[in-house]
């Protein structure tokens, strides 16, 4: 069982990381910065997600499924006393992350290496991990606080994001920007929690409403993975034939920026969509090819899909959690699951949240 969780998760992260880092390593070679071609730097960047900047992500994801087993481990046995073990786990991750970013690289081999491959490690992002696994075992507490508190949580967004761009701010005399707005800046924190509750309360608005446009909602959502994988492909395009960057910039940096955006949102959208309906979706977009699937309509966030989604990955490790005793039944055309001691069998393609 352990097995074919670890096929079925890494499989659709794997095969895009390799395609993509395929991709954007030829670019390299056969665009503007005509780099030489070299099977060994290849696969350094295989190894640590160099080929793009954003790959990194997709090392740290298989990380994250080689590693559930002991994190659901971990949930089970401290789920009842999350706040002080995230607290603590937080204050530990925000010292490394500070360190990465605000000491000088270690002497010695092992210390400059965990030093400069940071990005690639699942450690250094525990605080969210752990956020998410917690906020799932508790997801019913979580939702009442957040449905009562909602514009009390939105006022505490808004002041985490400005808190954010004033650190961001403070270090701009003695950092460039893009070292300043860094993912690893402790200060990214704020940004990543106030991101988190306003998608938090937008989604559960929309959920509890008439749900307009969900249709196409259920298709961005479809096509997001690829997105992610392709927009730095429509970003490098502009760089280096549209006149966006910082030596030859007709624009001003300002509309550039803005530009730069949605054109990369957009073509990146563009090109997910396409590969999406071709043999090539599992390896471009990360999700199997709509031809040989059928289709599953996408479910709207709601307590029931999001919290069966990961008491599953739990049963599917052999892990049994009980929470308040709850049962959770078949609903919606799902096959359900009982968590109050008993079997989640429900298939998890069928259970994605919009």
């Amino acid at each position: 069982r352990l097995g074919s969780f670890w096929r079925k998760r890494i499989l659709y992260v794997a095969v895009p990381y390799v395609a993509w880092s395929a991709i954007y390593y030829a670019y390299s070679v056969a665009g503007p910065q005509h780099a030489s071609p070299s099977a060994s730097v290849f696969a350094t960047d295989l190894l640590y997600g160099g080929a793009e900047y954003h790959l990194y992500f997709l090392l740290v994801t298989i990380q994250l499924y080689l590693a559930f087993p002991l994190i659901r481990r971990f949930v089970a046995r401290t789920a009842h006393r999350a706040l002080p073990v995230l607290g603590a786990v937080t204050v530990v991750n925000l010292a490394w992350l500070a360190v990465v970013q605000y000491t000088a690289l270690p002497s010695s081999s092992t210390g400059a290496w965990f030093y400069i491959h940071a990005y690639e490690l699942l450690p250094t992002y525990a605080m969210y991990v752990l956020a998410g696994a917690y906020a799932a075992a508790h997801l019913d507490r979580l939702h009442e606080i957040v449905d009562t508190r909602r514009r009390l949580l939105l006022g505490g967004a808004g002041a985490a994001a400005l808190v954010a761009l004033a650190v961001y701010a403070l270090q701009l005399p003695f950092m460039a920007p893009r070292i300043a707005d860094g993912v690893l800046q402790p200060g990214m924190t704020l940004s990543c929690v106030a991101a988190v509750i306003a998608l938090y309360v937008a989604g559960t608005r929309w959920a509890e409403g008439p749900r307009r446009r969900q249709a196409l909602i259920e298709t961005l959502s479809d096509a997001s993975f690829g997105v992610y994988l392709a927009h730095p492909l429509v970003l490098q395009f502009l760089l280096d034939y549209g006149r966006f960057g910082n030596g030859n910039q007709v624009l001003p940096p300002v509309v550039c920026t803005v530009l730069a955006l949605l054109i990369s949102a957009a073509g990146g959208t563009a090109i997910s969509l396409a590969f999406r309906r071709t043999p090539l979706s599992l390896a471009l977009t990360g999700r199997p090819w709509r031809d040989q699937v059928k289709r599953q309509p996408a479910v709207a966030f709601d307590q029931f899909h999001f919290r069966l989604r990961f008491f599953e990955e739990m049963e599917i490790m052999g892990g049994n959690l009980n929470y308040g005793g709850i049962d959770f039944v078949e609903a919606e055309g799902v096959a359900g699951a009982s968590i109050g001691g008993q079997s989640a069998d429900a298939e998890s393609d069928k259970t994605d949240a919009a």
